[in-house]
């Protein structure tokens, strides 16, 4: 008996499923056995060797070390999407930007871009994209409040919502972002006495951020195979097992994070800022594996023996994770400045293995 099943097992695999099933997840539940209800032992055992098959066919690893990697990779690409750490807005800034996180397995980022990463060694990834706009405090018409000099603040807000662009008919998923960041000047910009090159301070940031990703990709799956078996007190006969229904697969995840900040950068000629911090973190929330493979398998012989006799296959994971309550990280980037707009790159690598990658679009003034 052959049966191929490349369609599920490449579904599972481009959304990082591969890496870290648990193999024994298909079942055929609901077993009837036609006309040897009183002698199921043949049936059985083509039931368990068609249950083996796929089985055989999916990899085998541990779901809950997936579903933490996309939980961490979620927290490292909301980074760079909410907040400026290069630009220092008279009025105000406003910008666009897209971000990917993703636990490598103790791969790095120069194996990505040298084309050497293991995509069998990829734990997780996260998407995120976000608007955002900044207001420089210094234009309220007060310069303190409960103690915070407004002179020295900006305040930025992020929000995101919209659908992960399809990469094929069946493929849906939605991406969601809000924030909101609070950033404190500690110490004032300072010209060195070389033309063109300044130090803009050193800055606190703080503030809240939350970010969900949703990713289902549904297929349907048309599948039969063919056996001679002896029946025993009945004969010979030619069994065929079909197997006719849906899969979908896919990942929910819900991550909230509460960041603080020390950054600081460097303009050189006015047109490049160089800018780098450290950061920590707060995290919760979850991620969710969806794989679900619901519906009829019918089994019949050549020979009227049995009759009709069949079950219902079912994948189910339900597994849950989380990101790590706790996370270090460091960040640097670069930003190209031209009047009022400006072109920046963030790199973001955490302390759990987890690194993002932020490119994005701002207007300043």
């Amino acid at each position: 008996m052959k049966i191929k099943l490349e369609p599920l097992a490449f579904i599972l695999f481009i959304l990082f499923l591969a890496t870290d099933l648990k193999a024994g997840l298909f079942k055929i539940t609901n077993r009837s056995y036609g006309n040897l209800t009183n002698n199921p032992g043949e049936l059985d055992t083509l039931f368990n060797d068609f249950e083996n098959l796929v089985n055989n066919n999916l990899p085998d690893a541990n779901a809950s070390t997936y579903l933490d990697s996309i939980s961490n990779s979620m927290v490292a690409a909301q980074k760079g999407l909410g907040v400026d750490y290069a630009t220092m807005p008279e009025i105000f800034i406003v910008g666009y930007g897209v971000s990917v996180g993703a636990d490598l397995g103790g791969q790095t980022l120069s194996d990505v871009i040298d084309g050497t990463v293991k995509a069998d060694n990829i734990r997780g990834v996260g998407l995120a994209a976000s608007f955002m706009g900044g207001v420089n405090l210094d234009i309220l018409p007060v310069d303190k409040l409960f103690g915070l000099d407004l002179t020295k603040t900006k305040l930025f807000v992020n929000f995101m919502s919209r659908d992960i662009p399809k990469l094929e008919e069946s493929f849906s998923g939605k991406i969601k972002a809000f924030g909101f960041h609070l950033q404190h000047k500690l110490y004032d910009d300072w010209d060195f006495p070389f033309p063109g090159l300044k130090w803009t301070g050193l800055d606190l940031t703080v503030g809240f951020m939350a970010s969900s990703m949703d990713m289902k990709i549904t297929k349907s799956l048309n599948k039969s195979t063919s056996r001679a078996v002896t029946i025993t007190g009945s004969g010979n006969t030619t069994m065929t097992v079909d197997y006719d229904g849906t899969i979908t697969v896919g990942a929910e995840s819900s991550i909230k994070s509460i960041p603080i900040e020390i950054s600081t950068s460097m303009r050189i000629l006015y047109f490049v800022s160089l800018y780098g911090g450290l950061g920590a973190d707060l995290n919760f929330g979850e991620s969710t594996a969806v794989a679900s493979l619901t519906n009829d398998i019918s089994l019949t012989d050549s020979s009227g023996i049995i009759g009709t006799a069949g079950g219902t296959g079912s994948l189910s994971l339900g597994s849950e994770g989380s990101p790590d309550s706790f996370s270090g990280r460091l960040f640097v980037g670069i930003q190209f400045n031209v009047p009022l707009l400006k072109v920046y790159a963030q790199y973001t690598q955490a302390t759990n293995d987890a690194l993002g990658v932020s490119l994005g679009l701002r207007l300043a003034y």
